[in-house]
């Protein structure tokens, strides 16, 4: 995925708003990037541009060489909620997201089905609806349904945040096997910079460029990227991780010296 110039002005009451400016980034198939970042700083608004959600007002977004002009089947998006339909089952769900070639095969589809839920852990679940299922598993039904159509980029917005402390590691190690199994490239947004230094290959600091203003009236650009070392799964106590949590933080503008878990900030 490659991104170049890419900026993005939204139309106000009282003329304009430009929430990024001039992002640069290229991301290598298989990798997993994090974007953190202060709220308003438009990490939402990148990643929706991403998924063909939305279009830059200048700038180019690419995938495997070819442009990004609206959704398709190269990309798929995993939201804070779960965004499940709620009359159907769990793996009716799932299979909303399948191609629709494989959707005419009514084989090919149940056996694609039953291939992801055994991936994210809810074989056992397929016939329950989503109201009859715990938060973490809506999730992990809204992750399977993502990667229904092999997507060449995964886009994760926020995914894990609604859920409980236990749960979110839970998921965030549930991501890592999913990558492991059937690799593809993820690019995360998150509020949470550990959750950031324990997944991803490089952590992408996202900042408005006028530090001295309000970071909702000012546009937001790439301030840093840190490459996160260690091969995954990484120990979470890891004293590098930790030093650069610290890094993170204070890029964020976080004092670590008055917080008992910083890291609370960021959420």
């Amino acid at each position: 995925m490659q991104l170049e110039g890419v900026s993005r002005t939204f139309p106000t009451t009282r003329g304009s708003r430009e929430v990024l400016r001039n992002v640069d980034l290229d991301v290598r198939h298989g990798e997993i990037v994090a974007i953190v970042g202060p709220s308003g700083c438009g990490k939402s608004t990148l990643l929706r541009m991403l998924g063909g959600l939305d279009a830059p007002t200048s700038g180019s977004i690419r995938v495997g060489g070819a442009p990004v002009t609206d959704t398709d089947a190269r990309t798929a998006v995993a939201f804070q909620e779960p965004r499940l339909l709620a009359w159907r089952t769990l793996a009716q769900n799932v299979q909303l997201g399948l191609p629709r070639g494989t959707r005419r095969s009514a084989r090919a589809g149940a056996d694609r089905v039953r291939q992801l839920l055994d991936l994210v852990g809810l074989a056992h679940a397929a016939d329950q609806k989503p109201r009859e299922v715990s938060g973490g598993m809506a999730q992990r039904a809204s992750l399977a349904r993502a990667l229904a159509r092999n997507p060449e980029v995964l886009l994760l917005d926020e995914p894990f945040g609604a859920l409980d402390a236990l749960t979110r590691l839970r998921m965030q190690d549930l991501l890592l096997d999913i990558h492991a199994a059937q690799p593809t490239t993820v690019v995360l947004v998150t509020h949470d910079v550990e959750e950031a230094l324990f997944l991803a290959d490089r952590v992408l600091l996202l900042r408005s460029l006028d530090a001295t203003s309000d970071t909702a009236a000012s546009a937001g650009s790439i301030a840093r990227t840190i490459d996160v070392p260690g091969e995954r799964p990484r120990d979470r106590a890891d004293r590098a991780l930790t030093e650069l949590r610290a890094e993170l933080l204070q890029g964020l503008g976080v004092d670590t010296h008055h917080h008992n878990n910083p890291s609370e900030e960021t959420r």
